[in-house]
């Protein structure tokens, strides 16, 4: 009986060893549309997608030009519809107990002339 000791409790390492292996989650798209606006406050949507297990964070900060930045939890969601009022650079980060990812993407105003 004790001669398979070493082999039980070697297989029960791996098996354990292999459990806790908890991948880093992954942002496998971040879009804006559109891209450019023509005027303050117009709607634009981000859109996401994400290859994570479930315990993960995602936030999505905004750094406006000339403005304060904010951070926001999106935890299981996949787009939302922001009103940029000047260009503004928007961070996508997601996190787990693996690791973290971020992408970003700029939406730029451009005002119409006249």
């Amino acid at each position: 009986m004790n001669a398979a000791r070493p082999l039980y409790l070697a297989t029960l390492a791996a098996l354990l060893s292999a459990c806790a292996t908890v991948t880093a989650p992954r942002i496998t798209t971040f879009e804006a549309f559109p891209r450019t606006i023509s005027a303050p406050g117009q709607r634009v949507t981000l859109s996401w997608t994400l290859e994570a297990e479930s315990a993960t964070i995602v936030t999505l900060s905004a750094e406006p030009e000339g403005g304060e930045a904010s951070t926001t939890e999106v935890s299981g969601q996949t787009l939302v519809t922001v009103t940029p009022t000047a260009t503004t650079t928007y961070t996508l980060r997601a996190q787990s107990v693996g690791g973290s990812d971020s992408r970003t993407v700029t939406v730029t105003l451009v005002p119409e002339t006249d």
